[in-house]
């Protein structure tokens, strides 16, 4: 991606720590969470609960 060009919210190359922030999102399940708080179904589900837990056995 950052021989693409993608940069981040503050203009550097992405890097391997930033793709595994966003790909370790919670909030892609729907879960809204500020503050120790967690909201579910607080913001839209875009990845189902399944398919997010892939993500941790992928390693």
């Amino acid at each position: 991606m950052a021989r693409r060009g993608w940069t981040t919210s503050t203009g550097r190359a992405v890097n391997y720590n930033w793709t595994w922030r966003v790909l370790n999102r919670r909030a892609y399940t729907g879960i809204y969470s500020w503050d120790g708080i967690n909201v579910e179904g607080g913001m839209p589900q875009i990845v189902s609960e399944s398919t997010f837990a892939l993500s941790k056995t992928a390693r």
